[in-house]
């Protein structure tokens, strides 16, 4: 299978748009499908002599592979044009070459399948000079038909066998058509499941910090709490809230402010372990559920990420910038509402201000920050 998406994906570059490698990827399955469809009929002219269609035939397996560099150098609608342009002087040789007793002709039309499938909407011009073009193309042969003998004489036997290819032929175009559409429909189905994707990866995150917003990370700090009324445990709540932040606002604009939230965002990813959940509470207020971590554990986590951010110069000032951190333990033998949880915490970082900031401090009973 690796080689085959190999050729499908010739001319699709990283980062094209994935309506327009859905063309290409059927461009290039079409023109594959036609090469390997060619194949028994070169063996058929062989085996009968007919070595004027066999040389034709492989000419146009040959210039059908020219579809794949049209396609690797971009010019995709070119490909198309091509394609099917080929495929229609072809057919018409060689109902002139062996006569109309032998059904070629009728090939012509499954050239408006491909039209079908290859012609984007919005193209309904071309699809309707495809159309008429399809048409043209079998009336032509016809008429070329009439005006000159056939280079090859074949008997009975012979067009029965050919007409059976034919027939054969007919039927593998329906098949392969249909698994070309399939293979566009396989990537717009792909690319509404990735859109749906990002939008709901989206929906959870928050646009600047990519953290968990509030909302997504209140739905999986619930799940948290569910599951260790389920099992027990232990686990606590951490409230963050940078220093001063208004005054770096105030002073520096608020797009070094941004550059601030984002390097704390970045800090707290960095060095908090894969099961934390992290979330932008809101302004400049960060929230973090810590799974299986006592209150003291917590708060020794978050004493080493406060003494490597305070020391990180932020944004084109070099700006030094600390948070102060209340953290709230939670016990499976005495669980509270998660609202319950971030008061304390949030009451316990609000006393970390009043003493003199830049500090993290576990929620006490007493109501004073330990």
């Amino acid at each position: 299978m690796g080689k085959f998406d190999t050729l499908l994906n010739l001319g699709v570059p990283d980062g094209m748009n994935p309506e327009d490698a859905k063309y290409v990827r059927m461009s290039n399955a079409s023109a594959l499908q036609m090469i390997v469809v060619t194949i028994p009929y070169m063996i058929l002219c062989a085996l009968n002599g007919w070595w004027i269609v066999f040389f034709e035939v492989l000419g146009v397996s040959i210039l059908l592979s020219f579809t794949y560099l049209f396609n690797k150098k971009g010019n995709y609608f070119l490909a198309n044009v091509y394609f099917g342009t080929t495929l229609n002087v072809h057919l018409m040789f060689v109902t002139v070459v062996l006569g109309r007793e032998s059904w070629l002709q009728l090939l012509i039309f499954f050239t408006a399948g491909g039209a079908i499938n290859l012609l984007r909407r919005e193209r309904k011009v071309f699809m309707v000079l495809t159309f008429a073009s399809v048409l043209i193309a079998y009336h032509l042969a016809l008429v070329f038909e009439g005006m000159f003998d056939p280079l090859y004489m074949l008997s009975a036997r012979q067009y029965e066998v050919l007409n059976n290819f034919v027939v054969f032929t007919i039927f593998a175009l329906v098949v392969l058509n249909g698994l070309t559409g399939r293979i566009g429909a396989l990537a717009t189905e792909d690319n509404l499941l990735a859109e749906k994707k990002k939008t709901e990866e989206l929906s959870l995150r928050d646009g600047l910090t990519g953290l968990f917003n509030r909302s997504a990370w209140r739905k999986w700090s619930e799940r948290e709490l569910k599951r260790i009324e389920r099992t027990g445990g232990t686990a606590s709540l951490a409230f963050l809230d940078l220093d001063d932040f208004k005054q770096v606002n105030d002073t520096h604009g608020h797009q070094t402010g941004d550059q601030v939230l984002s390097q704390l965002a970045k800090t707290l990813l960095h060095q908090l372990r894969g099961t934390d959940l992290v979330g932008r509470y809101g302004g400049e207020e960060f929230v973090i559920f810590f799974p299986d971590s006592a209150g003291e554990a917590a708060v020794a986590s978050l004493g080493r990420i406060l003494e490597n951010f305070r020391n990180l110069p932020i944004g084109e000032h070099n700006l030094q910038c600390s948070f102060s951190a209340g953290v709230s333990e939670i016990r499976g033998t005495d669980l509270k509402p998660l609202d319950e949880y971030i008061r304390r915490a949030d009451k316990t970082m609000y006393g970390v201000k009043l003493q003199g900031k830049n500090r993290v401090a576990l929620y006490a009973q007493s109501g004073q920050p330990e």
